[in-house]
């Protein structure tokens, strides 16, 4: 019978590695880039999950790269926890062999 209360499940794992790596991420980021660039992100972050993009100050253009450089890293490994949150709840699977040219 399984287990009706799984002390670990793909959410709560998945949660737990996004944070793990986005802290990591913040980190790095106020060590190499200050604590400006830091704040600033968070800050477009809460607007952003808030809905109030549109209430965000004016950006030159390198601070707008800045930004979406520091987002797609962000996004990025995001990604890459899902996956491998993913593949640890995904049932192993029987692949057939890789065709190799001859």
């Amino acid at each position: 019978m399984a287990d009706p209360y799984p002390t670990t499940t793909p959410d709560k794992d998945l949660r737990r590695d996004i944070r793990r790596v986005t802290s990591i991420l913040g980190e790095t980021l106020a060590r190499t880039e200050g604590d400006d660039l830091l704040a600033l992100v968070e800050q477009v972050r809460a607007h952003a999950k808030e809905g109030r993009l549109d209430q965000l100050p004016e950006f030159d253009l390198a601070t707008i790269t800045r930004l979406m450089e520091e987002t797609g890293a962000r996004v990025h490994l995001c990604r890459l926890s899902t996956r491998a949150t993913a593949a640890n709840f995904l049932p192993l699977r029987r692949m057939p062999p890789a065709s190799v040219p001859r």
